[in-house]
């Protein structure tokens, strides 16, 4: 059997591409449920049968992007927790992370902030799962017992990713640009100025 040619593997490339980004547009602007295969698969420019060769269901392909999404938030953590400074300096690093990350794939936070708004079961039970683990991780990160006054580390990761997820509303809603070094001073002090408060 023939090996696929460089021009085949190129255009099988750019036919997921194709598939995967009509998919982001789609499920950002309307939802999982509102978006149909079929309104995926004419943006993209393919038939359904394509798109279920690369994807096999819409529900896999959207379950792709919430990955993704949170792997956005995951990153963020990460580089927060490898650090080993003070508590201003890691909270200033999660957001600063979260932000230059997320102004590549904007719409992915779209698409996981419509879902969880919605309160839609298209997340899926193991997706929501990961969100949590994902909070409480930063809950870990953000380590009350070191400079704050508010002890509750869990309300503490909520109300610091609330606060970053209105500027990326504001992204959304209004055009605000995510000025990720910028954001990262301001919010960092507005939270602790809040956490640090007697």
């Amino acid at each position: 059997m023939a090996r696929p040619s460089y021009a085949s593997k190129n255009m099988v490339a750019e036919t997921q591409k194709s598939i995967y980004d009509a998919a982001v547009k789609l499920f950002a602007k309307n939802g999982y449920t509102e978006t149909k295969t079929q309104q995926i698969a004419n943006i993209a420019g393919v038939n359904k049968a394509m798109l279920h060769y690369y994807y096999e269901t819409k529900e896999n392909l959207f379950r792709q992007l919430v990955s993704e999404g949170l792997a956005i938030f995951d990153s963020a953590v990460d580089k927060s927790a490898s650090l080993n400074g003070t508590t201003e300096e890691t909270i200033k690093t999660f957001i600063k992370t979260y932000f230059t990350n997320l102004s590549y794939r904007i719409e992915l936070s779209q698409i996981i902030f419509r879902e969880i708004m919605s309160g839609s079961e298209a997340v899926g039970a193991e997706v929501k799962t990961r969100f949590i683990k994902s909070f409480r991780r930063l809950a870990e990160v953000i380590d009350p017992s070191q400079e704050l006054t508010h002890k509750d580390s869990i309300f503490l990761a909520y109300t610091l990713f609330g606060m970053a997820g209105m500027f990326v509303a504001g992204h959304f809603v209004a055009g605000r640009e995510l000025d990720a070094d910028k954001l990262s001073e301001e919010i960092t002090k507005l939270f602790l100025n809040g956490a640090r408060a007697k």
